[in-house]
């Protein structure tokens, strides 16, 4: 099965497939909020692109790079990262109030889920690629 990387964030018209024709697709965040376009143009075709691979049944996966930071990063934390209100207000919904003393036993928690919905992810893309 053929893997295709694109970086079009920076492009103002790029040109994408067609959702129907792929088996996946897997969309990586970055530093830009989901809809800063004036920046970003490519943000638009990205975002039409994944809503017809969601109509499509597609199977899709979006990767905040802000995951990686947390799972991969050794403590302590940025302060400023840690106090972002998104960031404090995400980690409350999942009951931690204090990354600091809480991360060492909260984040490994995540990494089994991520395992899992990798697999699954990997699953439903070589069924629809056959």
């Amino acid at each position: 099965m053929p893997v295709v990387t694109r970086t079009v964030a920076a492009e103002p018209r790029p040109n994408l497939p067609a959702a129907r024709d792929l088996a996946g697709l897997v969309v990586m965040g970055g530093s830009m909020n989901a809809e800063d376009d004036a920046p970003f143009p490519g943000l638009a075709a990205e975002r039409r692109l994944l809503a017809e691979a969601v109509d499509a049944a597609v199977p899709v996966l979006g990767v905040c790079l802000g995951l990686q930071f947390h799972l991969e990063m050794d403590q302590p934390l940025p302060a400023e990262w840690l106090t972002a209100p998104p960031m404090v207000a995400d980690l409350a919904q999942a009951g931690i109030t204090d990354l600091r003393e809480q991360g060492d036993g909260a984040l490994p928690t995540r990494a089994p889920r991520a395992v899992v919905g990798l697999a699954a992810f990997a699953a439903a893309v070589r069924e629809r690629s056959g």
